[in-house]
């Protein structure tokens, strides 16, 4: 196709709809024959031509501690909120990626009843509406797992400790999202059971209206696995990655997990599936092997299994960044060029694909993100997390270096 086609001649916002009714060979096959459709389709899919990692140095006192609990925070209308407890008071941190420059703030939570007050580490947070949940962790003056439900006005920054007509067990590094309006689903974690620690796949939502939680119980149900990672999409739950303890015993090392598939549950279908990655060498499985009808074929390229990583969405599609992977990223060396922590892993949910694309100079590290504004109308992801066994803060923008 030569540069001076009608093609080319036509409006971008024309070409993108063009791009939505071609299949992914096509779209292939398109960005192949000249520079600028090659950019088009790359920004199609990612949401970039080409991405680069650009820090943010913020000034902040106590940085090391927010570093080591940024796992904890929620994202919130562009505002990443995270809630440490101290000893004898809760401070919240905030960080608005609206403001110029970005900067944290602190604000002093108020309690509702200090005597009810239990400080804890390695919880879970989801908001719904201008309140933010918190969910368990781990009581850091006794260090015993903690069950404790937290409600927090985002507003006035008023703290409530809810009490619950039913409960779930104490645990901490699980995960907690908001579903709809009125209900919090739960997931995972590591539990303690006769001075034992082990990982769990409980799972259980609650109720806000009602303040109950309920045990859901499946046959189909994820791994048992912590410090996994989650999102919410149209009232489906996805899991991904996690670590889980190798035996019972609290002194033994954890490993991260062997499962480089993605669980989802549908909320209004109450059932799960499993979106199984594509072999190692980027194949889809056989169309002769025949499969639970639960389990959901993907092909493309190699998804890795990670503990740690970023995920969200972005450009309708679902998106793991960073983390630390199981074979120390051995198993996701997929190109000849090195640092295969660079490559942004993205599932298109319509196509059933994985693709990837390399982020220039991405640290090496754990980390939450989000998509937001970097500049006037243009979009970035901002990342906020830190290097393993490390208490430094990373925070930064991944931007594109190339416009179209």
């Amino acid at each position: 196709m030569l540069e001076d086609s009608r093609l080319l001649r036509l409006p971008t916002e024309t070409l993108y709809i063009i791009m939505e009714q071609l299949n992914i060979n096509d779209r292939k096959n398109l960005s192949q024959t000249c520079r600028l459709l090659y950019r088009m389709t790359t920004k199609f899919r990612f949401g970039f031509v080409s991405p680069e990692w650009e820090a943010v140095n913020v000034g902040i006192t106590n940085s090391n501690i927010i570093a080591s609990n940024y796992r904890d925070g929620v994202w919130s209308n562009n505002i990443f909120y995270l809630v440490i407890f101290f000893k004898d008071q809760p401070i919240c941190w905030s960080l608005n990626l609206d403001a110029r420059p970005i900067t944290w703030t602190r604000t002093i939570i108020v309690l509702e009843s200090p005597d009810s007050y239990e400080p804890v580490r390695y919880c879970a947070a989801a908001v719904i509406t201008n309140s933010m949940y918190i969910f368990g962790g781990e009581n850091i003056e006794t260090e015993e797992l903690s069950n404790v439900l937290y409600k927090l006005d985002m507003t006035s920054f008023k703290m409530v400790k809810i009490e619950s007509s039913a409960t779930t067990a104490p645990r901490k590094m699980h995960s907690l999202n908001a579903i709809n309006s009125g209900r919090l689903v739960m997931f995972g974690g590591r539990c303690l059971m006769n001075g034992e620690m082990y990982d769990t796949q409980h799972f259980a939502i609650y109720d806000i209206n009602n303040r109950c939680w309920s045990n859901i119980k499946s046959n189909n149900i994820p791994y048992r696995r912590a410090s996994h990672s989650t999102i919410v999409l149209d009232e489906k739950l996805y899991i991904y990655g996690g670590q889980q303890i190798n035996s019972s015993s609290a002194s033994t090392e954890t490993q991260i997990h062997d499962d480089k598939d993605i669980h989802l549950y549908d909320v209004r279908q109450e059932n799960w599936n499993k979106i199984i990655a594509p072999y190692p060498d980027g194949s889809r499985l056989s169309p002769t092997l025949t499969l639970p009808s639960d389990w959901i074929k993907t092909d493309g390229s190699k998804v890795g299994r990670r503990v740690h990583a970023a995920i969200f969405s972005m450009s309708q599609r679902i998106i793991i960044l960073g983390g630390k992977e199981r074979d120390n990223f051995r198993y996701e060396n997929e190109t000849n060029e090195g640092r295969p922590w660079e490559l942004l892993k993205s599932l298109s949910l319509e196509e059933r694909n994985w693709d990837h694309i390399r982020i220039k100079g991405l640290p090496q590290m754990g980390c939450v993100a989000v998509v937001g504004e970097y500049k006037s109308e243009t979009k970035g992801i901002f990342v906020v997390g830190k290097v393993h066994n490390d208490d430094d803060l990373i925070m930064g923008w991944i931007k594109d270096s190339i416009d179209i």
